[in-house]
């Protein structure tokens, strides 16, 4: 595979974190095809070339079948499922910089459901330069208009036998963000500082009589600085900040608006190409501004590692504790995940992932926990330069204390992506 694609999926999907992860949970989408750490071995897609710029179309087309659509407890509705996905980016190389805009649609319709079928549009812009030896600059903006499938975010829990004239569809939305990343520091330099700026709105469209409450807007900010010890290793202190404020105050409860302070220490190693890892350990405080609500102080961590033994095989494992917004029950949500995957490339055209994931979460101040556990299994054949061919196996099983939230789902899914 060509090192310039290699480098281009990095900072698309590292750097400025616009594309989707294809992670154990992801819903029921993949990974978008042009933005992503392609699997050692697979061809570069083709571009059409238009003076310095590079168009680079693609298509997936899949079919399915799911257990449980609504991830229901009392009544499981299972349902063949037809996925369409159409994707256009174009980018613009330089000597030192990179810039692409994209468009990433999705057609998802049910059999067993006509109500759960929906349309979602992505589009986004980002690019990233480097302003010299010691400067290094990054940034995205992103339009989503997306759906919460029924039964997951703010109608988790439903019931389609009594739940249906308050969730007659999914809920849509309209999510906008910005991010913005600095590095100062040259490569090998003793010390480094980076910096970051997100900025992330999101705003419901319909079921207004329940969502309308959950419209927010976050501004969240970070500054880290690197202390390089050893060749190969850094020691890092990071400070965050974010402000969350929410549009609508819900009858009878306490705002949700709140600051988010974290300050984490930890380390980064990267020997060679083929292992890297980093570690922060640290605290965050959630101070709300109604005083009804508890504020909360926990212990966070984030810790990633990925490993290459061999050129054909690579390992992956992350932990994360982190505050997340409620979605109807208590303050906030105090989450812990955990993952480790297995890609092996068998073959030229070839390769397989395994991957399995769990999400602890327990609601503060709410009489609401959910313990999640999810296995992905996929087989990948590169048929031919233009067409790629996958097999998803998607289990999972979730239980809680709350009856309602216990369910087991499986997937399966066949699709094919098509490049120039």
């Amino acid at each position: 595979m060509p090192g310039a694609h290699k480098v281009l999926i990095a900072g698309a999907s590292i750097s400025i974190g616009v594309a989707l992860s294809a992670g154990v949970f992801a819903e029921p989408d993949r990974s978008p095809i042009l933005t992503r750490d392609i699997q050692t071995g697979d061809p570069e897609p083709a571009a059409l070339e238009i003076g310095g710029l590079r168009l680079l179309p693609a298509l997936a087309v899949a079919g399915g079948y799911d257990t449980n659509i609504y991830e229901s407890s009392s009544l499981e509705v299972d349902s063949a499922v037809y996925e369409l996905r159409p994707e256009l980016l174009a980018e613009l190389r330089g000597t030192r910089q990179l810039w692409q805009l994209g468009y990433q649609g999705r057609r998802i319709e049910f059999d067993a459901s006509r109500d759960d079928d929906a349309t979602d549009h992505r589009v986004y812009l980002q690019g990233t330069a480097e302003l010299g030896l010691r400067h290094q600059l990054n940034g995205a903006l992103q339009w989503y208009r997306g759906h919460e499938r029924r039964g997951t975010g703010l109608s988790e829990g439903f019931n389609p036998a009594i739940d249906d004239s308050q969730v007659p569809t999914p809920d849509r939305f309209t999510d906008q963000r910005a991010n913005l990343g600095y590095r100062f520091g040259a490569e090998g330099a003793p010390g480094a500082l980076r910096f970051r700026f997100n900025h992330f709105e999101r705003e419901y469209e319909n079921n207004l009589v329940r969502t309308r409450y959950f419209d927010r807007d976050e501004n969240r900010g970070a500054a880290t600085f690197l202390w390089r010890v050893m060749p190969r290793t850094s020691l890092q202190i990071e400070g965050r900040i974010a402000d969350i404020e929410y549009g609508e105050v819900q009858p009878g409860q306490a705002a949700l608006d709140s600051v988010e302070q974290s300050l984490l220490a930890g380390a980064e190693w990267r020997l060679g190409d083929s292992t890297s890892a980093s570690l922060l350990v640290g605290n965050t405080h959630k101070d709300f501004d109604d005083e009804a609500r508890e504020d909360g102080d926990n212990l966070a961590w984030e810790v990633g590692a990925a490993w290459r033994p061999r050129s054909y095989s690579r390992f992956d494992i992350s932990f994360e504790r982190s505050p997340e917004e409620t979605n109807g029950s208590g303050d906030f949500i105090d989450s812990r995940r955990a993952s480790i995957g297995w890609e092996q490339q068998w073959l030229p055209r070839l390769g397989t992932r395994l991957a399995y994931q769990n999400v602890d979460q327990t609601y503060q101040r709410a009489e609401r926990d959910k313990q999640m556990d999810g296995v992905l299994f996929r087989v990948s054949y590169q048929m031919r330069r233009w067409l790629r061919w996958h097999l998803d196996l998607d289990w999972r099983e979730q239980d809680s204390e709350e009856s309602t939230l216990i369910f087991d789902r499986s997937q399966y899914w066949l699709s094919a992506e098509i490049t120039l």
